[in-house]
């Protein structure tokens, strides 16, 4: 089908421009990585720009759309995954596979890459993606469909590897930071998972697009079933506090992974930044 090679053909051009592999053997200064990381980034905004939302179009199949955010995953890896950090060879077909699984820890970890920006500018794109598109006021029912038809369709190939993609600088601080003793974690790594919680707890997901959390976490605290007397005065709250938690639920799928790094968290005496922005997490989760 031709539009369906067409739009392959797009994923693959996408691929092409931020997956050029890494540059240790080439022997380039830092100023022409720069410069070749700086155009590679303008060229996929471009593209960006260009395909979102049509991308999204119901003539477009899902398996397009999850190979495009397979390729956006791929390479938005501050540090490239090391073996057992993802499931065997199911990345791209089961990529919330053994997603709490724990590696064994190690003291001495990878390289991070030699393009970090545009590292942050995919993870930029997986983030908003999986994030809820309201319609502008005024619009008729039908034009706010199809306006946000095409969003949603992305935030659902999308948001699966927006959560490996955070889970894994957490599993590898549950791993690897209690090897460390006193040492403090790496400046890069710790920046990285500093981001990417701060980017969790402010992200409002598309609530349809977000895969039923396994094991299930109650979002928006455990005050379900209010006493009868204070029922009518909780109404409102309760009403905004649903309202918020639909939008929270890829926090869910953080929680175990964020119970076991307060633990290793909480060690560090002298430095409760990591611990402070899990516990927003948490109550995040609880609303």
């Amino acid at each position: 089908m031709i539009t369906e090679r067409f739009w392959a053909s797009v994923v693959e051009v996408v691929k092409a421009v931020v997956s050029c592999g890494e540059y240790t053997d080439l022997n380039l200064t830092p100023s022409t990585l720069l410069s070749d990381e700086q155009f590679d980034i303008a060229a996929f905004e471009r593209l960006r720009g260009m395909i979102i939302p049509a991308l999204g179009s119901s003539f477009v199949s899902p398996k397009i759309r999850r190979d495009f955010a397979f390729v956006l995953f791929n390479s938005s890896h501050v540090y490239p995954p090391q073996r057992l950090d993802l499931p065997d060879n199911l990345a791209q077909k089961e990529p919330l596979r053994d997603l709490y699984k724990i590696r064994r820890g190690r003291t001495h970890g990878p390289q991070p890459t030699m393009r970090s920006k545009l590292s942050y500018v995919l993870v930029d794109t997986l983030f908003d993606l999986a994030s809820v598109r309201k319609p502008a006021a005024g619009e008729s029912q039908a034009s706010s469909s199809d306006f946000v038809t095409p969003y949603i369709s992305l935030a659902k190939s999308v948001s699966p590897y927006l959560i490996l993609r955070c889970a894994l600088p957490l599993k590898s601080y549950i791993a690897d930071q209690p090897l460390l003793g006193l040492m403090p974690q790496p400046i890069i790594s710790r920046k990285e998972l500093m981001y990417l919680l701060t980017r969790l707890v402010d992200l409002k997901s598309e609530p349809t697009a977000i895969p039923a959390a396994n094991p299930s976490v109650p979002i928006g605290g455990p005050n379900d079933s209010p006493d009868d007397d204070d029922e009518e005065d909780d109404d409102d709250e309760e009403s905004s506090s649903s309202t918020a938690a639909r939008f929270k639920k890829h926090l869910g799928w953080m929680y175990p992974l964020v119970i076991r790094a307060i633990t290793v968290a909480g060690k560090e005496y002298k430095d409760r930044q990591v611990l402070d922005a899990l516990t927003k997490v948490l109550e995040g989760i609880q609303g």
